[in-house]
This record gives C-alpha cells, sequence and structure tokens, in this order.
C-alpha cells in the first residue's frame, strides 16, 4: 500500500494508493526538522497525549541519537542545544556524519527490540540524509544524489527491521528557529550557524519531497495548537 499523510487547516487527509489499507499493529512517529522547530517539544507533549488518549497502548519514546553507548557518547558531545556543526571529537564533517549515522541506525534497530505501540522518534530516518546534503554545494548535483543513495540504503536495513512509520515535519522559517535557539544556546547564533539552518531546511525539502506519509504542519504556531493538528492527523493511522 502507498499512502499520503497531509496537514492542511487543522485536518488530516488519508489517501490510500489502490490497495486495501491495512492499519498496523505498530506505528513510528519521526519527527524531523532544523534546530529550533519544536520536534523535543512536541515530541514530549505527543507523547503524553497519544497516552492519554489511547491507555491501551504503549507509547514510547527515544531521543535523537538513542541510548546506546555511542548514542550517549554523541548526544553528550554534541551537548544541550548546540547546533550540531561540529562537536569535541568529531571537528570534521566526515567524522560527525559517521558518527551520528551508526548512533540512529543503532537506535532504530535497538527500538525494534523494544515493546511498544507507537514509538515516537526525536529524528527518525530523513535526519542523516538532510544533514549530509545540506554539507555538500548543490551544484555537486551527482555527488548529492551519490550520498543521498548511499546513505538511504545504510539505513534502509535498519528501517526495515522497525516496520511501518510517519515523518512528521514541523517547518519553521530558520529566522524564526534562530530566535529560538537563541534563548537555549544563551547567546545568539553565529552567522554560520543561521546559514546552516537554512541549508539545512532546504535539505529537508528536498529529501521529503513527494515522500508518502509525510505529515507537514506549521511549527510557528504555539506548541498547543501544534499539537492538536498532529493528533487529528496521527488519529487515522491509530484507529
Amino acid at each position: 500500500m502507498v499512502a499520503e499523510v497531509s496537514i492542511n487547516d487543522n485536518a488530516a487527509c488519508w489517501t490510500a494508493g489502490p490497495h486495501t489499507a491495512v492499519r498496523p499493529t505498530s506505528l513510528w512517529i519521526g519527527l524531523e526538522g532544523i534546530g529550533g522547530s519544536g520536534k523535543t517539544t512536541q515530541l514530549e507533549r505527543l507523547g503524553q497525549a497519544l497516552q492519554q488518549r489511547y491507555p491501551d497502548r504503549v507509547v514510547a519514546t527515544d531521543n535523537e541519537f538513542g541510548d546506546s553507548p555511542l548514542g550517549a557518547y554523541v548526544s553528550g558531545a554534541t551537548g544541550d542545544g548546540r547546533l550540531r556543526l561540529a562537536f569535541s571529537g568529531a571537528d570534521t564533517n566526515h567524522v560527525r556524519h559517521l558518527l551520528a549515522l551508526a548512533a540512529r541506525a543503532d537506535k532504530l534497530h535497538r527500538a525494534a527490540r523494544r515493546n511498544w505501540h507507537v514509538m515516537l522518534l526525536d529524528a527518525g530516518t530523513a535526519v542523516d540524509v538532510a544533514h549530509a546534503l545540506a554539507d555538500v554545494p548543490a551544484a555537486a548535483s551527482t555527488v548529492r544524489r551519490w550520498l543521498r543513495d548511499a546513505v538511504e540504503s545504510l539505513l534502509e536495513p535498519a528501517a526495515e527491521a522497525i516496520g511501518p512509520g510517519v515523518t512528521v515535519f514541523p517547518g519553521c522559517r530558520p529566522e524564526v528557529a534562530a530566535e529560538r535557539l537563541a534563548g537555549r544556546l544563551r547567546r545568539r547564533p553565529t552567522d554560520a550557524e543561521v546559514a546552516f539552518l537554512r541549508r539545512l531546511a532546504d535539505a529537508y525539502e528536498e529529501v521529503l519531497d513527494g515522500q508518502d506519509r509525510v505529515i507537514r504542519v506549521d511549527a510557528e504556531l504555539v506548541p498547543e495548537e501544534v499539537t492538536s493538528r498532529l493528533l487529528t492527523a496521527v488519529k487515522p493511522l491509530l484507529g
């Protein structure tokens, strides 16, 4: 079955392909987006709301890099709220990407072995491709295609292991996200960091364009409204 989930004006639309839709017994929801778009906030709010609405189901959450030793190292090295241009012990892009990719692939495999009905992931299956593309000039179109194919093929076994899921993309202008991040960073983001947010936003649009089962929501709304719209969007998937 090929299906698409979209959200518009607080209304969810479930469009199935030519085959009869079969609702999965479990579903993961991966929150993707640039820093400052509210992914972690919505992970917590949506998790609580889903558990209240579906008390008979196990609603689990997982952080950006997972709870493995490698995930804990990467998370600790990036620090709370720091933009991930680089981090201590991984000052070059290729090391940063390899560590993050390995941690997230391991996170998906570990999540597949846990007992849950709904799994909320802070970063799902698109984040590594988007971050990689954000570091490659747009003019290098051939290299970008090779890189995307390679990263997606590396994540494919982990994605298959965790089963059916949907991507949530909280859309937020990079300038607005930078203002939000200033509070967490306790400083103004640098010009390089804001430029990275712009490249990352463009990369996410490239990665998600044409993908099935993507929920888009305006993340510049107040958090309560964003949560309400996401609940409306995922309801047809959960029954």
